[in-house]
């Protein structure tokens, strides 16, 4: 080989080697948020069947379930938002989080199910 052809391996060698640490401690890899990753988790909530009195409530469960399982996987608060609109049209009921309590509420802003974590 000759010297530039050596030169060159060697400097894309080093770039290859300094982007990837440089993504590493800039977190453009992917990463999930750290701030995510420490965050108290709620446990799975449970219902009694004859607790259940309509398809609201139902519904109100069911979107309650998925808030928290992605909660708990730590997804970011964009993703948790965009959740709630998909909710919202499916369901017709939206998770809103204060201190760690969860409240389902309708499109009407009423509320139809309370979880707290505790």
């Amino acid at each position: 080989m000759n010297e530039s052809l050596t030169k060159s391996i060697i400097v894309i060698t080093a770039s290859a080697i300094i982007f990837y640490i440089g993504r590493r401690f800039l977190n453009y890899g992917g990463d999930k948020d750290k701030s995510t990753t420490n965050r108290v988790k709620f446990l799975k909530p449970t219902i009694d069947e004859k607790d259940v009195t309509d398809d609201l409530t139902r519904n109100a469960f069911i979107a309650l379930e998925a808030y928290i399982e992605a909660w708990n996987s730590g997804e970011d608060e964009k993703s948790l938002d965009e959740l709630n609109n998909s909710l919202l049209i499916k369901f017709g009921v939206c998770v809103e989080k204060d201190d760690y309590v969860l409240f389902v509420k309708d499109k009407q802003g009423k509320k139809v199910l309370k979880y707290d974590k505790k």
